[in-house]
Order: C-alpha cells, then sequence, then structure tokens
C-alpha cells in the first residue's frame, strides 16, 4: 500500500504486551490515520495545518548556530533527543 510522499514514520512503544500485538495495533493505527487524512476535507486539514504551526511557531531553529546550540545542548544533557 502506497502512502504518498512521505519518508518514514518513528514509533517508539514501551509496554508489557508482547511486541507482535503492538505492532499490530500500531499498523491498525497508521491504516485508521491513512483513511482520515484521505478523507478529510480541505477545510479540515487546514485548520489541523494552522494549529500545527501555531504550536511549533518560533520553536525550530531558524540559524545553524541555533541548530548547532540546540543538538550540543542535548548532548552535554545526554538526552540526545535530536
Amino acid at each position: 500500500m502506497s502512502h504518498g510522499p512521505v519518508t518514514g514514520f518513528t514509533f517508539m512503544v514501551q509496554g508489557e504486551k508482547h511486541p507482535a500485538y503492538v505492532f499490530t495495533r500500531v499498523e491498525s493505527f497508521v491504516e485508521s490515520f491513512v483513511d482520515d487524512v484521505n478523507n478529510m476535507t480541505q477545510d479540515m486539514f487546514q485548520k489541523h495545518k494552522d494549529s500545527f504551526l501555531t504550536v511549533f511557531e518560533g520553536t525550530l531553529p531558524s540559524t545553524l548556530d541555533e541548530r548547532f546550540t540546540s543538538f550540543h545542548e542535548q548532548i552535554i544533557a545526554q538526552k540526545k533527543d535530536f
């Protein structure tokens, strides 16, 4: 099944369930998500897009120096969440 131009998703799941069960649930979510997006009106898509941009506005580094600083802070804090 082709999902368009998306290059990938990463799911990090922790819990006590068997990995095979978790995999089936992730697959079910992805299929449901694709259906929801495919059936979304243009107006609803624009509302989701605007909401996303409002939440993340100004949080992404705009210069190479800001990006380096962000990565460097995460490495020093041993977060490595980049």
